[in-house]
């Protein structure tokens, strides 16, 4: 009997697969060393003749301390199946330290599949859903040589044989046909499986409340972001705008529902915060917040359309959003119309113009907006004594001349101009509200630096108010510090502004036409009530829309990659019954389309013939239509029975083993001795199997010795053919099957 020595490999590549799964879905590398080494550290035992199994009761003790690991993790806020893939990692080097017999490694088999459902039910990485589908086949590979592995230990039990005593000839003959025996029943089983999966995706789509066999991944957040956030902290704006990890996808159609691909810089907000904590003795102290609360909430179905206002509108944005932790929707100013691809509650605030979600994002999120970039004249509520809460010395720094351009200003509080109203509670919006903004814009983009490096003024920016630090000292920072500073300022002297956080998106990828926004592209802008309506302002030094630069061909390659990435989570990950909806719609519409296409060319040939004085008939043409159908039938049956024709004759000439493109030419070159041998056999005569071609026309002395000679000779031809690099044309094989025929009068029945 044959050990199947590959078992043990194949084990440890399924176990190192399934840990980098896991790691993947993690997006723990730590782990990944962890669990990798310790694998091939026992590979290295057992290969080296050094492995010791551990003893059963230390190998208990470790998987129960595993298990309660595990549920400390899933206890201390860790994803439960995070947590719960956490302990199966420890139990799995646990098995693999204790491993003696084939129940431990049918122990690790289903130990590693836990781990991999676990993975996939945490992340919907492309990079994970491609090695998920190595690990199926894999591990389907793997169980195929265990149950091998677990039959030829009890065959070699029950027949008292060794191993290493068995006759070589015997192991080789047993190894003959294991090889293609294994890779045809994998492809058969794999293709099954692929079959059936399919279907499964198609027909079982997973959402919540759609189908608790396939249930949405439950993804973890990556670090909220600073574009998504309810308010902004300075101190951790720059470590997160050198993040590049990806936000989401966006894309942008225009009224006329054409896809716009120019590589214009989107502004898409998410959040406005209007209040700024000066205090020193608060908590929360320097620190932009909002003030407005949610609008009521309202659930809007899979795939409906929910209008707040007016149906008008300037673009479309098709947003695919990665889990985050946090509950805004990005998009462009001016939300209209919002359509999720499924069930959502979310609530819409028109006097900020930001879209939230009830619950915070932590799965990946696919929805539509029509936006019109432009906001409605709504003030923003102010409680009792907001004004006199700024710092006085925000307002010193706005009305020096050449920071406002108002010029000077009079015991009234009003500038030569009437433009400036010191009362701030008292004022009104002017026409010079905007100019006044744009002078403040345009100073801080000029005499200000743009930077994330702060540490050498860490010092002095966190002694008081940074904001004031910003303006007198520093006089450098990030966007969070231009806009916060030119939003205080304005509001100092009354007018209505507010800082609005959210993406500055200027990566579009060519290859999927839509914009990459990643976590380094978060950015803050003011925007500033004005007479007509609120505008927006970017007062940050060094923002300027980038020119384009031509592409590279790393570029490219990294942009094919967001594509399939951004693919395989628009069509796979976000798949459910919306889209399965969608798919056989489309599909109907599209079998629709062809038959009425089908029809307007075969009216269209008609036509064309009754110009030229050709008439044919609705039913002549419907009867050419039929045997043309019924041509392409026989040919596909044909063309069936052909196959199973020469894989049976393949059978009987003894040349199955040999690949698919070789089996089938020799099966038609060698159709004469394939007629000879059932020839034969009609007269009584058949080949055993243990005689080769040749002692089979050997033996065949008592014939006739015309047709002895006859047989000998087409036996030679065989061998030609079979083993030599002759080929026969197809003249040449109708002469030999005409002279098998004329043996008829030469062997007797």
């Amino acid at each position: 009997m044959y050990n199947v020595r590959q078992f043990r490999p194949m084990l440890t590549v399924l176990l190192v697969v399934g840990f980098t799964g896991f790691a993947i879905a993690l997006r723990s590398p730590g782990w990944w060393v962890l669990a990798v080494g310790g694998t091939l550290l026992q590979a290295w035992l057992v290969q080296s003749g050094r492995f010791r199994p551990m003893p059963r009761w230390i190998a208990n003790i470790a998987g129960i301390v595993a298990f309660g690991l595990g549920a400390m993790m899933v206890f201390g806020g860790i994803s439960p199946v995070l947590g719960i893939g956490r302990g199966l990692v420890l139990l799995q080097l646990v098995t693999l330290f204790e491993h003696r017999t084939n129940r431990d490694s049918g122990k690790l088999i289903v130990l590693s599949l836990l781990l991999m459902v676990a993975s996939a039910i945490s992340t919907a990485s492309l990079a994970f859903g491609l090695l998920f589908i190595a690990y199926l086949f894999l591990s389907l590979y793997c169980c195929l040589l265990f149950h091998l592995k677990v039959e030829t230990d009890t065959a070699k039990r029950m027949m008292n044989i060794d191993e290493d005593a068995a006759n070589p000839l015997t192991l080789r003959q047993d190894l003959r046909h294991l090889g293609s025996s294994m890779r045809r029943l994998t492809g058969v089983v794999s293709s099954v499986a692929i079959v059936f999966g399919v279907l499964t995706f198609l027909l079982f789509p997973r959402g919540a409340g759609q189908n608790f066999l396939l249930p949405p991944p439950a993804l973890t957040p990556s670090q909220t972001l600073t574009g998504l956030g309810d308010d902004v902290n300075f101190q951790d704006v720059a470590r997160i705008q050198q993040n590049t990890a990806k936000v989401g996808y966006v894309q942008l159609f225009d009224v006329n529902d054409n896809i716009i691909n120019d590589g214009r810089v989107l502004y898409l907000r998410a959040s406005t915060l209007d209040s700024y904590d000066g205090d020193p003795n608060s908590s929360e102290r320097w620190r932009w917040q909002r003030t407005e609360p949610d609008a009521d909430p309202k659930r809007v179905a899979a795939n409906s359309r929910q209008n707040f206002g007016s149906a008008q509108f300037a673009y479309r944005q098709k947003i695919d959003l990665e889990p985050n932790g946090t509950r805004s929707l990005i998009g462009i100013r001016g939300i209209t119309s919002f359509r999720p691809n499924a069930s959502t509650v979310v609530s819409y605030n028109p006097a900020t113009g930001t879209l939230r979600t009830a619950d915070a994002i932590l799965r990946r999120t696919s929805y539509e907006v029509w936006s019109t970039d432009q906001l409605p004249d709504l003030a923003t509520r102010r409680s009792a004594g907001f004004w006199q809460e700024i710092n006085p010395r925000i307002r010193e720094f706005v009305l020096r001349p050449e920071v406002s351009g108002n010029g000077p200003v009079n015991e009234d509080g009003e500038d030569s101009m009437g433009a400036l109203r010191l009362k701030a509670a008292d004022r009104t919006v002017t026409l010079a509200d905007a100019a006044i903004a744009a002078n403040v814009e345009r100073y801080l983009q000029t005499e200000f630096t743009y930077t994330l490096d702060l540490t050498d003024a860490a010092d002095i920016l966190q002694k008081g108010d940074p904001l004031e630090a910003f303006l007198y000292d520093v006089q450098r920072g990030h966007c969070e510090y231009f806009a916060g500073a030119m939003a205080l300022m304005l509001q100092s002297i009354g007018i209505d502004a507010r800082v609005v956080i959210g993406f500055k998106a200027d990566e579009f990828n060519a290859t999927t036409d839509a914009y990459i926004v990643r976590q380094s592209h978060a950015h803050a802008w003011v925007e500033v009530r004005t007479t007509r309506g609120w505008q927006r302002y970017d007062p940050t030094s060094g923002r300027e829309a980038p020119v384009p630069e031509a592409q590279t061909l790393w570029g490219k390659i990294k942009h094919l990659a967001d594509w399939f990435e951004y693919t395989w989570a628009d069509k796979v990950v976000a798949y459910d019954a919306g889209t399965r909806e969608n798919l056989i719609s489309q599909v109907d519409v599209k079998l629709q389309n062809s038959a009425i296409r089908t029809n307007e060319k075969v009216n269209d040939w008609k036509s064309w013939l009754d110009q030229r004085r050709f008439s044919l008939s609705e039913k002549l043409i419907t009867g050419l239509l039929v045997l043309a159908v019924i041509a392409i039938l026989g040919l596909l049956t044909w063309f069936g029975i052909e196959r199973i024709r020469l894989r049976r004759r393949a059978k009987r000439i003894g040349i199955e083993e040999l690949p698919a493109d070789r089996k089938r030419r020799l099966a038609r070159q060698l159709a004469f001795y394939d007629d000879l041998l059932r020839f034969l056999a009609k007269r009584g005569i058949t080949r055993p199997d243990h005689l080769t071609p040749r002692e089979f026309a050997a033996s065949l002395t008592f014939l006739p010795a015309e047709a002895f000679d006859a047989v000998g000779r087409l036996t030679e031809i065989f061998y030609d053919v079979r083993f030599g690099q002759r080929s026969l044309t197809g003249r040449r094989r109708q002469q030999l099957q005409n002279f098998i025929e004329k043996l008829d009068d030469r062997i007797p029945a």
